[in-house]
């Protein structure tokens, strides 16, 4: 019997990770309670997708789901929620990705009319990421909708 590489070993650990991800997120799915579903978005639900994202990037590899904009959105309506608001940096980390591509969402969100940037009045290094009236009734009728035991 010949003996396993590294690489081989490594691939096996791999997909054992992966084998054990999929059957956590499958009794998720089996034991769901639509009852939970309606219950009020908050911020920690918000963050707990943008966690779920990073740990499939981990599983997944970088690059191979990307949606920046998205993460933003989540971060700032997160914040909102809150009562806090995202500084521009914080938003950007959010994301997952190089600075320089998140800035260039925030921009693109920006002539998007989703959101807003506001000079901090006591620190004017920085600035605060706000999500537009429009962004928030999106957000709002989006969970709404994504929650809906009609939608599950």
């Amino acid at each position: 019997m010949r003996k396993r590489s590294n690489a081989e070993r490594s691939i096996s650990q791999q997909l054992e990770r992966v084998k054990s991800e999929v059957d956590r997120l499958n009794n998720m799915v089996a034991t769901f309670d639509p009852d939970w579903a309606v219950a009020e978005v908050s911020a920690e639900r918000i963050r707990g997708i943008l966690a779920s994202r990073r740990r499939r990037e981990k599983i997944f590899g970088a690059g191979v789901f990307g949606e920046p904009g998205w993460d933003i959105l989540l971060e700032v309506y997160a914040r909102k929620l809150e009562g806090t608001r995202a500084t521009v940096t914080e938003a950007c980390v959010a994301t997952g990705v190089a600075y320089t591509t998140a800035l260039a969402w925030v921009r693109r969100l920006e002539r998007e009319g989703l959101i807003t940037r506001t000079a901090d009045t006591e620190d004017l290094r920085r600035v605060f990421v706000n999500m537009s009236p429009k962004a928030t009734t999106a957000m709002e009728r989006y969970f709404s909708e994504m929650l809906s035991p009609s939608r599950c």
